[in-house]
């Protein structure tokens, strides 16, 4: 019973979040629309490609880990640093 209310509540979630949303965006409604489509197919696809994950991921390893910097000179002579993780592989450049 418990994992049927769960379900019932986030289909309704699903049904309601989009078109809030577009609501908040936009007054008028064809791009109310347009916004709705989109949130549903973003979501959609970052469901499917494990996006979600991936940003948990590197949100907690920019939080938690420590970082290593090093600068290095690109094949043209331009200076950019790589911050990168200790723990994960998650990293950043920084030109310049």
């Amino acid at each position: 019973a418990t994992l049927s209310a769960v379900g019932i509540i986030l289909s309704i979630g699903l049904l309601i979040a989009p078109g809030a949303i577009a609501f908040l965006l936009t007054k008028r409604f064809d791009r109310m629309l347009l916004i709705a489509v989109l949130v549903c197919l973003s979501s959609g696809l970052a469901y499917s490609s494990d996006a979600g994950a991936g940003l948990s991921e590197a949100i907690e390893s920019a939080c938690c880990s420590p970082w290593e910097r090093k600068t290095y000179r690109s094949s043209v002579g331009l200076p950019f640093t790589m911050i990168r993780s200790t723990r994960s592989s998650s990293f950043f450049v920084v030109l310049g």
